[in-house]
């Protein structure tokens, strides 16, 4: 079984409870958030003035990941300053019962 199987409705479930956060610039959202989001058959939320910048795009397949509700999603864009150990947990506090652990992604540098 490869990396890009089916899930069972167990793993569905088990990836349910893990929420991806990554820091992003105000206007940028790259392959990587998309991949993570179609690997895990997930939709993709960042704020509304994010959503903004993202919908005037020319990217269909971007506009059907991104959903309003956080808890649809298991991949969340969050300004580069969220991405610390203190305001993650205070994050993932805001969706108990939803999601049980997170896993962060703070980008260092395009190269």
């Amino acid at each position: 079984m490869g990396i890009y199987a089916a899930p069972t409705q167990l793993a569905k479930n088990a990836l349910l409870k893990v929420s991806i956060l990554s820091g992003t610039a105000p206007s940028l959202v790259n392959c990587f958030h998309v991949a993570i989001a179609q690997a895990l058959r997930t939709k993709v939320y960042c704020d509304a003035h994010k959503m903004a910048i993202l919908r005037c795009q020319n990217d269909p397949e971007l506009h059907a990941l991104l959903t309003e509700d956080p808890s649809e999603a298991g991949v969340h864009l969050l300004p580069l300053g969220m991405i610390v150990s203190d305001k993650l947990k205070a994050y993932v506090q805001r969706f108990k019962g939803v999601y049980s652990r997170a896993v962060g992604f703070r980008p260092t540098g395009w190269t």
